[in-house]
């Protein structure tokens, strides 16, 4: 399937890796199915986060883990069965990243992350009960 992208033109994926949201990000909220993109130019901690359903909308992700120093990202067990499951093992937690002016300057969302549901491809951004702040620097 060939989708429309923001920053990498015409692009082909599998539509098996479409992730439907079952909560879509908020804001977004017509918005409901998305892709990953992998970048090399940044990385393998970051990727794209495309809207299929609007080209002009994706998001940078990052892994929190890679990026905030000391910082545990808690997914509540009445929160896994939004994305249809039990286990967290399943999920994969990403963070939108606002960018700054350069890099040093961006923020990554801790508040809200972005949960996955690697078996099923459904996916959720949550509000977290969890004291952690909308805005946290990213360490390098």
């Amino acid at each position: 399937m060939q989708i429309q992208t923001k920053y990498f033109g015409t692009i082909e994926i599998k539509t098996e890796t479409i992730i439907n949201m079952v909560q879509p990000i908020y804001g977004f909220e017509s918005l409901k199915q998305y892709t990953l993109i992998s970048d090399e130019e940044i990385g393998t901690d970051l990727m794209w986060f495309q809207s299929i359903d609007d080209k002009d909308v994706c998001f940078m992700l990052a892994n929190p883990e890679r990026f905030v120093q000391d910082t545990k990202i808690e997914i509540q067990t009445n929160d896994l069965s939004i994305v249809d499951t039990q286990d967290s093992k399943d999920l994969d937690v990403l963070c939108i990243v606002s960018l700054g002016e350069t890099f040093e300057e961006s923020t990554l969302n801790l508040k809200s992350p972005i949960v996955l549901n690697s078996k099923n491809n459904q996916g959720a951004q949550l509000i977290l009960n969890q004291d952690l702040p909308f805005k946290s620097r990213l360490v390098l």
